[in-house]
């Protein structure tokens, strides 16, 4: 029976499955409709409040961490991406080295041919292939260390953006002036003689590699790629050009699809988010003496009415809240 009332609740929320069991292929002319459902579930706020039972100046009662949910590219996501993605930047300066006409940094962005590959196909085996993209550069040039993220083009088909940091090895680059149709100037970009060598790893679209010869460049292009889905997602439209209405469209389409298929947006080597931790000073609000007892997946109404069934206990318990998020969920707490 709870098993049956669970799903009875959750058949009422915007969630993933719904949308699964409604369609079995994605192709182009159901974009727009998987971008809508993504926006409701993402936009449709749920609250996590925990339970702890300890001590209060020599009387007992309960302590309640009410967190809002994370999900993927709502505020809460974005706030905490933002946090990491500098950890991370910092560990790719790290290994990052250059000297004059070398560098061991590369980026290299991979896309698929749509005459080749349907957008179903694309997207499922996104995954697969770029493992075995990596596989190949660690065979021929050794250790190797990577900061991968995914974007959709208007037409809903991945490509994908690399930073690739070599251990043990260095390549030679030119300078070449070349036009920059985001900014709208010339710019100068290094590019790499070993081109054709790497290119010939990806056999599913066309491959564009550039070298990095400055650390502020690797690291700006690590911050910049992982978070610019999620920063151009949520640009106000009315104040927007068509340039930026195209990219907050790419953006949600980007979230949606990475959603729909179940693929991190972005992804990171294991040693670097190692050198990131190393270098993190994450507090918790959570006592790690405590134990804390998880107590449910709410809406606003659901919860508001547990936290009113939390004000009523006051009378004859000692009940403390912490909120994690909304001042104005705080302000209703003190009223």
């Amino acid at each position: 029976m709870k098993t049956e009332r669970r799903l009875l609740l959750n058949s009422f929320r915007p969630r993933l499955w719904h949308l699964k069991h409604q369609l079995d292929v994605i192709t182009p002319d159901r974009l727009d409709y998987i971008v809508s459902k993504y926006v409701e579930w993402r936009d449709y706020d749920e609250f996590i409040p925990f339970q702890c039972f300890k001590e209060f100046n020599g009387k007992y009662g309960y302590m309640y961490l009410i967190v809002k949910s994370c999900k993927r590219g709502n505020d809460v996501y974005v706030k905490k991406l933002k946090r990491k993605v500098k950890r991370i930047s910092k560990a790719v300066g790290f290994y990052f080295k250059h000297w004059h006409k070398y560098t061991n940094a590369l980026f290299i962005t991979l896309t698929f041919d749509p005459k080749k590959f349907s957008l179903d196909d694309a997207w499922k085996n996104l995954g697969k292939r770029i493992n075995l993209f990596i596989a190949k550069l660690r065979q021929r040039y050794g250790n190797i260390s990577c900061v991968r993220t995914y974007e959709a083009h208007l037409n809903g088909y991945p490509h994908v953006c690399l930073i690739v940091i070599f251990k043990n090895r260095r390549f030679k680059v030119f300078s070449h002036n070349e036009f920059d149709k985001e900014s709208g100037r010339w710019v100068v970009r290094y590019r790499v003689y070993k081109k054709p060598e790497i290119a010939d790893f990806w056999s599913y679209g066309f491959v564009d590699i550039q070298g990095i010869m400055s650390i502020k460049d690797v690291m700006g292009y690590v911050v910049k790629y992982v978070t610019k889905v999620y920063e151009d997602a949520g640009f106000n439209e009315r104040l927007m050009n068509e340039d930026k209405l195209q990219a907050k469209r790419k953006a949600l389409l980007t979230l949606a699809l990475c959603w729909f298929y179940e693929k991190r947006s972005y992804g990171v080597s294991h040693d670097l988010i190692q050198a990131a931790m190393r270098n993190s000073n994450n507090g918790s609000t959570k006592d790690s003496n405590s134990k804390w007892k998880f107590c449910g997946l709410m809406n606003k109404k659901e919860l508001e009415e547990f936290l009113t069934g939390l004000l009523k206990m006051r009378k004859f318990i000692h009940v403390e809240i912490v909120w994690r998020g909304s001042f104005a969920l705080e302000q209703w707490l003190k009223s």
